[in-house]
């Protein structure tokens, strides 16, 4: 499970807590994209949710903590 906050010059700052699904993905809120995080530490994680917010949101921050291990 994931904390995920999202936030940009022209969307308040977010917080979800998500659950990576049996095939290491989940939809990045705020967008109608599903991403892989299967195999990526939390920087590459945090990085890839970085990029797929960044389609949707302008200059979007995105910080990922992991909240808990399976």
């Amino acid at each position: 499970q994931l904390s995920l906050r999202i936030g940009s010059p022209v969307q308040a700052v977010t917080t979800t807590e998500l659950r990576i699904d049996a095939t290491g993905g989940l939809i990045v809120p705020g967008t109608p994209e599903r991403v892989i995080l299967r195999g990526q530490t939390l920087a590459q994680a945090t990085q890839t949710l970085t990029r797929t917010a960044r389609k949707y949101l302008r200059d979007a921050t995105v910080d990922v903590q992991l909240t808990e291990l399976r």
